[in-house]
């Protein structure tokens, strides 16, 4: 990758905005089979540390609490609560592997074997998630 910081007497400039705007959270677009498409956003370093929290205090899996901070609709409102982690356990596996599996590969937890199949896109500002 070509360096393109701006430098002074061939010196580079560190550039913190450009560093900042290559972290801002990503997401992913899935198709939920009888539903439709949401999106799975990447959480925030924040986020992740609530849902990390949030597990342990509970004794719930992390995967039930980063689904509930990731999954949105697609303008980036959360689709689920903490409260609604008892029906997400109780419903169908392959819907639910499928939006667990896209938040384990946007939020870097797991490889994307499937790097075809879920393309990436740069949240924009006027998400609300």
């Amino acid at each position: 990758m070509e360096n393109t910081n701006p430098t002074i007497a061939n010196i580079a400039v560190f550039d913190k905005a450009a560093l900042f705007a290559a972290l801002k959270p990503k997401f992913k677009i899935i198709n939920i089979d009888g539903f439709g498409d949401i999106r799975i956003k990447e959480i925030t370093a924040g986020e992740s540390a609530n849902a990390n929290k949030r597990a342990k205090e509970s004794g719930e899996e992390f995967w039930t609490h980063l689904l509930v901070t990731c999954a949105t609709d697609l303008q980036g409102n959360k689709i689920f609560t903490e409260e609604d982690i008892p029906a997400i356990l109780e419903s169908g596996n392959a819907g639910v592997d499928a939006m667990v599996g896209a938040a384990l590969v946007v939020n870097g937890f797991k490889k994307d074997t499937a790097e075809k199949n879920l393309p990436t896109t740069t949240a924009d500002a006027s998400s609300s998630a």
